[in-house]
């Protein structure tokens, strides 16, 4: 989305809020053509990881196609061993059927041979002789090995051509989605705009009409008439709005000087800690710390060395904020 704007105060505003990247009009044509070519680009790069997928898809197709094709014979073969060993198991059964049979027939008959009076020793041998016959005929019968199952361990990556289905409708859903946070986004800014305006609208016309900038502290007060007189000499300030009050004494400054050291802690560190104790301050000035960072150097230039480090922590007596109620305390 392109805004149009001919007001140059509001177009530094927006910039330093980070809202909207300000392009200045005569590079414009530039700018577009250089979208144009990174739309080409994307475009290019596209078709190019296309062609690579389709590329990996029929070589994806072709392995899985061998993998399985060779799987397929290799069932086959251990079906047809399988058949075999069945068989042949089956052969051995009858007879292994045939042999307990007459082994069971003649033991019994050698109980009633014993019921009958014969003498136990000549029945015992009889009996320790069918058993040995027994055993060795049992020894004769082949007992099958256990049959070979197939190969179910199959490539769940089977049918290829389903994953770039699966992964285009994935790009498709992620670039509509993509699309709608785009919008959401642009509304969000639109209403910023509106709103920074707005804010810009009022402050602006505040300090038009702000002829004294007053002090917490009755010992620093500067008129404007004197600030206009050294117009030429005097540091301006980046920050929106201006800053119209310093605190001047530790209670108002509410800064816990035991977290600074001398020599090592920088001033964006010192920064950090005025946000975090006073709101007032951190409401306005949370997106211009870089700013607020050179006021508060400006306002304390024996405080830091060149380096923007703490040189003198009890040389960090003035600390800007801006209030619209005279009487307000900083300290919230």
């Amino acid at each position: 989305t392109l805004f149009f704007i001919d007001s140059k105060e509001i177009a530094e505003f927006v910039s330093q809020k980070r809202l909207f990247r300000l392009i200045d009009v005569n590079i414009l044509e530039e700018e577009i053509q250089n979208f144009q070519t990174e739309i080409k680009q994307q475009v290019l790069n596209t078709i190019a990881k296309f062609k690579k997928q389709s590329k990996k898809i029929e070589d994806d197709g072709r392995n899985e196609y061998e993998n399985l094709k060779k799987q397929i014979e290799q069932d086959k073969k251990t079906h047809f061993e399988n058949g075999n060993k069945i068989e042949k198991a089956d052969k051995n059964l009858t007879a292994l059927n045939s042999l307990y049979a007459n082994f069971l027939r003649k033991f019994n008959e050698f109980i009633s041979a014993l019921e009958s009076g014969k003498q136990l020793g000549e029945v015992s041998n009889s009996i320790k002789q069918i058993e040995k016959e027994f055993y060795d005929e049992k020894k004769k019968l082949d007992y099958p090995t256990q049959i070979s199952s197939l190969n179910n361990n199959r490539n769940t990556g089977s049918f290829p051509l389903q994953r770039p289905y699966s992964e285009f409708s994935h790009q498709t859903e992620e670039k509509q989605s993509k699309n709608t946070v785009f919008l959401i986004i642009s509304f969000v800014l639109n209403l910023l705009l509106i709103g920074a305006l707005v804010f810009f609208t009022m402050f602006y016309e505040k300090e038009k009409k702000q002829e004294v900038i007053p002090d917490v502290s009755p010992v620093h007060q500067e008129t404007v008439v004197n600030e206009a007189s050294d117009n030429d000499n005097i540091w301006k300030s980046k920050l929106n709005p201006l800053p119209n009050k310093m605190a001047l004494n530790a209670e108002n400054r509410n800064l816990d000087l035991n977290k600074l050291t001398d020599s090592t802690t920088h001033v964006e560190e010192i920064v950090d800690l005025i946000f975090e104790k006073n709101k007032i301050i951190k409401d306005v000035y949370l997106f211009q710390k870089k700013d607020y960072v050179d006021d508060l150097i400006k306002e304390n230039p024996n405080a830091f060395d060149s380096k923007k480090v703490l040189k003198r922590k009890d040389s960090l007596l003035k600390i800007p904020f801006y209030s619209e109620s005279s009487t307000k305390n900083i300290a919230e």
